[in-house]
This record gives structure tokens, C-alpha cells and sequence, in this order.
């Protein structure tokens, strides 16, 4: 196996994986979530995370994020910063979403074509182990910031795609560097891709990005893991088909199926 020097790809990461993920920072979003509280508490509690544009309005738009982001939610805020504008903020609705992989779709309405495009999953190749990646979100480490302070454009995190440590998840079967975590709904392979990008609060349904565009969405995991989770692009596509009815396996485009998943 090659010597690859991992820190050096997160000081000075691959510049077309970095150009891409700069490119795709206008997609991503702070997805500001409240919850009822719990006795003897009264006042209601707010929780963050990122999520990412999957279909642009108008009239609406979706919005792709994990589902223990937003479960349990009583209302769902997405906020961005649109460059010579500022920062806009619009309700947002969970149309579906899924425990055990993971995966949330919320629709949006409001936002606007001209300022948003919509981050399309790749599948052009399968996942190397040392692929470089960047994972894009808003980080809020140990709840420091306040609601107000998730108004800038969402961080970066270059790193690569590793392999498990031997302790960790050992009961999970390894695969080209990934873990498989059996199916879910329909049949959906429930994947988790492993990374070396730095994970903190508030990155959780963030894109990861390679050079041929989004290969998975980050998960988060404990403190002071030595690696990210992302759940796979191929579990997320298998997912909005179950969300939008369409058989797993069948031979609906990505195109087909959002554009249905914005119908319902």
C-alpha cells in the first residue's frame, strides 16, 4: 500500500475536490430545528444541523438532511447565505424520512431558482479507500454558537476516505473501504462511508464531496472519534425511491425521482 501523508490532505487538500466543494457551498444550508420540552423544563429546545439542496424551485424546493436532525421536531427552519443579498431563512417541512439509514427530505417553498442549485449524488465510480472527500456544514462545537451566529457560509473539512480501525464497528462486514450495515425498507443497502474529515455538532447532513460530485451525506458520531460516518449516495438514492414509491431497484433517474418526490 501506498505511504499517503493524511494529514497533508487535510492542510493542503486535492484543489479539484476543494474547487468542487467550494462550488457547493451556496447548496448547503443550517437546518435550525425546535422541539417541544421536556418537564419540568418550559422553554422549547433548539437543536442544528446542515442539510443540502437536492431539487430547486420555484415554487419548491428540497432539502436533503439526516433524519435524527429533525425527528421529533415541532417546526424546521432552513437559513443560507445568499453572496450581495444576505441571509434568508424559510420554513421547511419533513415530507419523509427514515431512522435506520438515516435519511430526511424536507420541502421548502420560497426558495428561489436564481440563488440555489441543486447538488446532484455521484455514482461514477466506486469509493477508493484514500480518495480525498471534503464534508461541508455548519459546525457548532459543544452548542457555542447561538442561533443568531449561523449566518456565514458553512465550513469545509478536507480529509480522506479511510478504513475502519480494527476496534471499531468490527461487527460490521467491510467492503472497498465501507461498511455495511444490512438493509433497510424496500432493500435499501444501509451504507456507511468512513472519513478522516474532523466531525463535530452541527455537520450532521452536510454533503460529502469527491471529485465527481456528492458521495454521501455526514453523520454524526461520537466525541472524539478518530473518523467520520456518511451515509452513502447509493443508500440515500435507494431511500428517496422508497420515499417517492418507486421500486428500488427499478429504472427511474435521479431526475425522475426528485421531480416526483417535489410532487407529493
Amino acid at each position: 500500500m501506498e505511504n499517503h501523508d493524511y494529514s497533508r490532505m487535510k492542510t493542503r487538500p486535492n484543489n479539484a475536490v476543494l474547487s468542487r466543494a467550494m462550488r457547493s457551498r451556496k447548496s448547503v444550508v443550517a437546518v435550525i430545528v425546535e422541539r417541544s420540552p421536556s418537564p419540568p423544563d418550559t422553554e422549547p429546545v433548539m437543536s442544528y444541523g446542515s442539510g443540502f439542496i437536492i431539487k430547486d424551485g420555484p415554487p419548491t424546493s428540497l432539502v436533503l438532511t439526516c433524519q435524527h436532525v429533525v425527528v421529533d421536531a415541532v417546526s424546521v427552519r432552513i437559513r443560507r447565505v445568499v453572496v450581495g443579498v444576505g441571509v434568508e431563512e424559510f420554513e421547511a417541512t419533513v415530507i419523509n424520512g427514515n431512522s435506520g439509514t438515516d435519511v430526511a427530505v424536507l420541502r421548502v417553498r420560497g426558495l428561489r431558482s436564481e440563488r440555489a442549485f441543486s447538488l446532484a449524488l455521484s455514482f461514477t465510480s466506486p469509493l477508493q479507500v484514500n480518495e480525498p472527500a471534503v464534508t461541508i456544514g455548519y459546525c457548532n462545537p459543544e452548542n457555542l454558537l447561538d442561533e443568531i451566529s449561523l449566518a456565514g457560509l458553512p465550513a469545509t473539512s478536507p480529509g480522506c476516505i479511510r478504513e475502519a480501525p480494527d476496534d471499531f464497528l468490527e461487527a460490521l462486514r467491510e467492503e472497498d473501504g465501507k461498511r455495511m450495515l444490512g438493509k433497510g425498507p424496500g432493500g435499501v443497502v444501509h451504507e456507511l462511508i468512513l472519513l478522516n474529515c474532523v466531525s463535530m455538532s452541527g455537520v450532521s447532513g452536510g454533503p460529502v464531496v469527491d471529485r465527481h460530485g456528492v458521495v454521501g451525506m455526514a453523520k454524526m458520531v461520537g466525541k472524539d472519534m478518530p473518523i467520520m460516518l456518511a451515509v452513502s449516495s447509493k443508500t440515500i438514492c435507494g431511500m428517496l425511491k422508497v420515499f417517492a414509491g418507486l421500486p428500488v431497484n427499478g429504472p427511474a433517474t435521479m431526475e425522475e425521482v426528485v421531480s416526483r418526490l417535489g410532487r407529493l
